[in-house]
């Protein structure tokens, strides 16, 4: 963990892992249900309780709100129709993404916790001679 020595145990930089929504069709045309793929991309970030104001106003504009998520960087950043997956917290989907003051040093993400979508991740694992395992387990992320 970086910048661990100032921070309460279990309240410093987590690794947060970006989920893409991938879309299929069934062989007679119907849509299968959407899963959420590893896209092999993570970053830094800060997990905290949204504020009531935040919670307030997001709900007013039709954008539920739980959590916020600060990222350290900005190298990889996730989209709106990504879901965030926090090592130990679990799956989260992003509702905002304001980026402060527009200069892009740091990331906010106004995210919805969804522990209903944890089953629909799939984890691209490289092991056993190079060849990916998939498994629905969202607690496999800290193993990859």
């Amino acid at each position: 963990m970086i910048y661990a020595p100032n921070t309460v145990p279990g309240y410093g930089f987590k690794k947060i892992h970006i989920l893409k929504r991938s879309h299929s069709i069934s062989t007679t045309g119907r849509s299968m249900p959407e899963k959420y793929k590893d896209s092999g991309k993570w970053f830094w970030g800060i997990l905290a309780a949204a504020s009531p104001k935040d919670i307030e106003l997001y709900r007013q504009n039709q954008h539920p709100v739980t959590h916020t998520i600060v990222q350290h960087g900005t190298i990889e950043t996730a989209d709106e129709e990504n879901l965030l997956y926090v090592e130990g917290d679990g799956a989260y989907s992003v509702s905002v993404k304001p980026s402060p003051k527009g200069i892009d040093t740091t990331m906010i993400y106004h995210v919805e916790e969804r522990r209903d979508l944890n089953e629909r991740i799939e984890w691209n694992c490289s092991g056993d001679g190079g060849q990916d395992k998939n498994s629905n387990s969202a607690e496999n992320a800290e193993g990859c």
